[in-house]
C-alpha cells in the first residue's frame, strides 16, 4: 500500500470559501465513459458555479460562450445529462443533482463509443514523473473545459 504524503506543503489546496466538489462516483459508476466529451463539459461546468444546493442560472447563449459549442450541441448535452439524472433543468434554472440514485433508462444508456484521437497528442506525458513542486500538466497555457475533460477520459482509458 503506498503511504501517502504532503509533497508541496508551500501549495496545500485550501477549501475556497466558494466551494464545489466531483463526486467520485461519476467515474465508479460509470458516467464518465457514458457521456460525451460536451456533455462532461457542461456537467464540469454547472458543478463549479452551482451554489450548496447545486443550483446555477446561465443562459443558452452565455454557456455557449463559455464551452465553445454551438445552440444544438449544448441542447443534445443537456438532454443526455437529464436522461441520466445528473441534472434538471427548468429554464434558465439548472440543478446538478446527488449521485446516490441513477436513472430509470440508466441501463439503457451504452458507453460513448470510443474516439481515436487524430491529433498527435502524446499522452505519454501522463506516464512521466512531474517534479515535486512543478507539475508537468501546468503548462501555463489556458484549455477550454472540453479540452480537459478529453484529457481526462484519456488518461482513464489508459
Amino acid at each position: 500500500m503506498i503511504k501517502k504524503h504532503i509533497i508541496c506543503p508551500e501549495q496545500l489546496r485550501r477549501i475556497p470559501e466558494h466551494f464545489s466538489w466531483i463526486d467520485h462516483r461519476l467515474i465508479r459508476d460509470d458516467y464518465v465513459r457514458r457521456c460525451q466529451t460536451e456533455e462532461l463539459a457542461l456537467y464540469l461546468f454547472l458543478v463549479t458555479v452551482g451554489d450548496a444546493e447545486g443550483l446555477s442560472f446561465y443562459s443558452d447563449s452565455s454557456l455557449c460562450k463559455q464551452l465553445s459549442i454551438d445552440l444544438m450541441t449544448l441542447r443534445q448535452a443537456r438532454q443526455a445529462l437529464i436522461h441520466i439524472g445528473l441534472i434538471a433543468y427548468e429554464k434558465p434554472l439548472y440543478q446538478v443533482l446527488d449521485l446516490g440514485r441513477k436513472s430509470l433508462s440508466w441501463e439503457a444508456i451504452p458507453p460513448a463509443k470510443d474516439e481515436k484521437p487524430e491529433d498527435s497528442d502524446d499522452s505519454s506525458q501522463w506516464n512521466q514523473k512531474p517534479s515535486a513542486c512543478h507539475p508537468q500538466v501546468r503548462t501555463g497555457t489556458s484549455l477550454q473545459i472540453g479540452e480537459i475533460i478529453t484529457q481526462i477520459k484519456r488518461r482513464l482509458e489508459t
